[in-house]
């Protein structure tokens, strides 16, 4: 089999390059969050996101790319300081 395109799932072969459990899927499109394929690239639990556009804070999918104690805030026009949030 083709290992770009089928994966070897518990010993079947599955459409994908990755397993889940039993299934294949195609890490470019999807993860495997606690044994289900879900579309993003990113657990954060059991819920799936992506990383260009979100960020897992304290198990809390929030808009930003890095987190402040609870708060999610993006690098570029924030910083953290002691868990607060300075422009």
């Amino acid at each position: 089999y083709y290992t770009s395109s089928s994966a070897c799932c518990l010993g079947v072969i599955r459409p994908g390059n990755a397993c889940c459990g039993t299934q294949g899927y195609y890490t470019s499109t999807s993860t495997c969050c606690n044994g289900v394929i879900l579309a993003g690239n990113a657990c954060c639990g059991s819920q799936a996101y992506y990383k260009s556009t979100s960020t897992c804070c304290n198990g809390v999918i929030l808009a930003g790319n890095a987190c402040c104690g609870s708060q999610a805030y993006y690098t570029s026009s924030q910083v953290c300081c002691n868990g607060i949030l300075k422009a």
